[in-house]
């Protein structure tokens, strides 16, 4: 362990040649706010390994660690960065959060404050009282078109709350890295994996999402039939009346039979009252009217994928990582993204949606991603209920509402 000088510090050697095992590394702290600086070097053939302690008066103690590689073995480390979806250590790989907690917790309890007013208190005000509308007098388009501007007028509150809570950090380091990449919508390259990519990772997630909620359903559905099972084999307890007169009968009756039948009716009819993600707008889908379809593909396309990966991956995945390893960041936003929805009979696949959401963004740093997985499932779903209501075929399909 050696003291560095607050501009620079070099480990003697060569980084020319191969004929020393030890290399030439310049590290430059510009900021007059640093008092002092370590660094463990640990050299190996062809890389230095380092640990970087810096203590900051503005801020608390900080560590940075990295690898400093020679040329030849930095060229292997690129085509070992370089193996797609099966890259595991890229899903591990956290974000340099510069905010507190208090931020995140604030801009997570504004939002959803926010979020509800603007659709229960905001927006039906606005209607009813500066337009002079009654909303109970919409018919079908004016009902989507409605939703439509209630969409956008949330997603512009949202996205107003995230850059409130982060913008004062812009100018912190850990924001400006680019290997952060905080709220990175980068479109270019749509197939070249090694440069982005980001359309062959988003078919790839979409394929993917599939495979995670029908696994989700079958787990569930496989649970509930255990514990059916399980409550049928451990009722107990019979009994039988015999009466006798010109002719005997013989009324057999078991008490477990009524129980079963009573839970079943219970159990379904309070899956029939949950509240799914669909049951608002399908009067809207059922009524198949153009207009309301445009404006629902708007809404669960467009300004919802926009809206709810700025807000659950953009901001609350990346902050979680402060505290918590990658995965375990992942499920956490899953979750309350799951809650978010106000939807009980769908929670599981929500969250299971959420889980490939955020790993695609892990994985590949780049927010337009998960908006375009997000953005083919929500027009999957619409487009599978409308194909379904047409031809007839959504009750047996066991969609709700039919």
């Amino acid at each position: 362990m050696s003291i560095l000088s607050r501009q620079s510090l070099s480990l003697i050697g060569n980084n020319n040649t191969r004929y020393h095992n030890r290399h030439r590394i310049n590290l430059h702290v510009s900021s007059s706010s640093y008092k002092s600086s370590t660094i463990n070097e640990n050299r190996a053939d062809d890389e230095v390994s380092y640990v970087v302690v810096v203590e900051d008066t503005k801020r608390s103690r900080r560590s940075r660690r990295g690898r400093f590689l020679t040329k030849a073995s930095n060229n292997n480390n690129n085509d070992n960065n370089n193996n797609g979806l099966f890259d595991l250590a890229r899903y591990r790989t956290k974000w340099d959060v510069p905010w507190s907690g208090a931020t995140v917790v604030g801009g997570i309890v504004s939002w959803s404050t926010s979020f509800v007013l603007t659709a229960a208190l905001i927006m039906p005000f606005f209607v009813s009282e500066v337009l002079g509308l009654d909303r109970n007098t919409f018919d079908i388009e004016q009902q989507a078109e409605y939703l439509l501007l209630v969409q956008v007028v949330e997603t512009i509150i949202s996205l107003t709350i995230v850059y409130a809570c982060v913008f004062k950090y812009k100018d912190d380091d850990a924001f400006t890295n680019e290997k952060n990449d905080w709220f990175k919508i980068d479109f270019s390259d749509p197939v070249d994996r090694e440069k982005n990519g980001w359309l062959l990772y988003g078919l790839a997630g979409y394929f993917f999402t599939f495979i995670v909620v029908a696994m989700t359903g079958f787990a569930i559905d496989s649970t509930h039939e255990i514990i059916k099972t399980f409550q049928e084999n451990s009722s107990s307890g019979s009994f039988s009346i015999d009466s006798s007169s010109s002719s005997s009968s013989s009324i057999n009756l078991d008490p477990s039979e009524a129980i079963n039948a009573m839970a079943a009716t219970k159990t379904t009819a309070a899956k029939a009252q949950e509240v799914g993600t669909i049951d608002g707008v399908l009067p809207l889908i059922k009524s198949g009217d153009p207009v309301a379809i445009v404006s629902l593909l708007a809404v669960t396309s467009v300004f919802a994928p926009l809206l709810e990966e700025v807000v659950f991956r953009g901001f609350l995945l990346t902050s979680l990582t402060k505290w918590l390893p990658a995965p375990g960041a992942v499920l956490f936003s899953s979750v309350i993204f799951g809650l978010a929805h106000f939807a009980p009979r769908d929670f599981p696949e929500l969250v299971a949606l959420g889980c490939v959401l955020g790993f695609s963004y892990v994985r590949t740093r780049n927010l337009l991603v998960p908006m375009f997985i997000h953005s083919l499932w929500n027009s999957g779903v619409l487009v599978l209920l409308l194909v379904a209501i047409q031809i007839g075929v959504a009750d047996e399909l066991g969609i709700p509402g039919f």
